[in-house]
């Protein structure tokens, strides 16, 4: 059973995600290519632009406080994670891909990988997850995000969005 207010969080962070996707103009949901003549990075991710801060929630990735993760959604997840880039139509919640309506193979740079710190799953509820992954676009460092995942009815563990990390 979804608890109410973990719907208001999931629908929070799409707006924030939307909002710094115009903002930022960018056409990479994972770090992808900025605006010509723009400086990829940091700067253009959707939670940096969209609250004007370079505040992120990855200090409470890891967190002492969340309840311990099942390891199977954790290996769950961070399968998920490293698949995103080749299938991301079969990875992206089913919640991001009615609300954004966008194909998200058409936003991702060709090549992009994603790593995911395994130690680092942090649950938030039973349907909820944030994870510490660095995105590595060909010809760029890796870039940390906070990766933002939901358990579908399905039970399979999808991705929402990402958040810049520090």
């Amino acid at each position: 059973m979804t608890k109410p207010w973990s719907r208001v969080v999931v629908a929070v962070l799409a707006l924030l995600l939307v909002a710094g996707l115009v903002a930022a103009g960018v056409t990479g949901l994972f770090g992808g290519r900025a605006r010509s003549g723009s400086t990829p990075g940091p700067q253009a991710s959707p939670a940096t632009m969209a609250s004007g801060t370079a505040t992120s929630p990855a200090a409470a990735v890891g967190s002492s406080s969340a309840p311990p993760a099942d390891p199977a959604d954790v290996a769950a997840g961070t399968q998920v994670l490293t698949s995103f880039p080749s299938e991301p139509s079969k990875y992206l919640a089913e919640q991001a891909r009615d609300y954004f309506n966008v194909d998200p193979a058409a936003v991702l740079a060709p090549g992009t990988t994603i790593a995911v710190d395994s130690s680092s799953w942090t649950l938030l509820d039973e349907t909820g997850a944030m994870v510490r992954i660095e995105v590595t676009v060909p010809g760029a460092a890796p870039t940390p995000y906070t990766a933002v995942m939901v358990k579908e009815a399905d039970g399979a563990w999808k991705v929402m969005g990402t958040v810049a990390a520090q």
